[in-house]
């Protein structure tokens, strides 16, 4: 069974003593986790099954029978092959790919093996995303405030889980991982959400990030840019399987 990952319980109280808001938990480092096995490559699209946008180069695809409704997207992977090493982002799913193999962008592949070979062998670990500055919401397309969907991009960890919180409310909603990378949350009240909405990001490691008056309204395919970011735990390879359905 994979391990579990707490939140520092110490650190979060400390914080909340000094301050009347609380708004990030940091989590201990995971244990270490690796894996192994073979790579492929093929030439991306625009934008992967995750609806994060492939970059040649930077992302890949894992086995769609690990998919697992989208819960490993925008997590990364430093794979080392026969020429080298380099890091990706998992953006897309790979339908032929078996346990432990991953699908890689052609220039991610390049820049670890020959190119002619086709499939190499690799090692993986898994690693913080090296983003720099803040990460971003993004508001998914046909939303409205009966519906609405919003995408953690730019995130130094995966995400775990998102809550959202309504305008004068103080009660925290826990939205619906959808298997496309977005995550949902619906309402029933004559008027639908009241904005703005606070969000609430749960990394894989445990770590638990609040952004006050996060999203403005329910307009359709807007970007928030954010100046906070996860907590950095250098090279950090996370304890559960990437080769399994957790």
């Amino acid at each position: 069974m994979p391990r579990r990952h707490t939140i520092d319980l110490t650190i979060a109280s400390l914080c909340c003593a000094v301050s009347l808001a609380c708004p990030t938990a940091r989590a201990g480092c995971p244990p270490p986790y690796s894996g192994s096995g073979n790579a492929t490559y093929y030439t991306v699209s625009a934008q992967g099954a995750c609806s994060l946008a492939n970059v040649d180069g930077e992302t890949t695809a894992i086995v769609y029978t690990r998919w697992n409704g989208s819960a490993h997207c925008g997590e990364c992977l430093r794979v080392t092959g026969p020429l080298g090493s380099t890091i990706v982002k998992v953006t897309d799913e790979c339908p032929d790919c078996d346990h432990s193999e991953l699908d890689l962008s052609k220039g991610a592949f390049a820049k670890i093996g020959a190119l002619p070979d086709g499939v190499i062998p690799i090692s993986w670990q898994r690693v913080d995303c090296p983003v720099s500055g803040g990460l971003k919401l993004q508001v998914k397309d046909g939303v409205n405030p009966y519906w609405f969907t919003v995408l953690a991009d730019d995130t130094r960890q995966g995400i775990a889980a998102i809550r959202a919180k309504e305008h004068s409310s103080a009660v925290w909603q826990p939205l619906t991982r959808l298997d496309y990378g977005y995550f949902n949350v619906t309402s029933s009240a004559p008027a639908g959400m009241q904005f703005p909405l606070s969000i609430e990001l749960t990394s894989i490691s445990g770590e638990v990030l609040q952004l006050s008056d996060a999203i403005h309204d329910a307009t359709a395919g807007v970007t928030y840019p954010r100046v906070e970011q996860m907590s950095a735990c250098s090279d950090r390879i996370f304890a559960h399987d990437f080769g399994s359905n957790q």
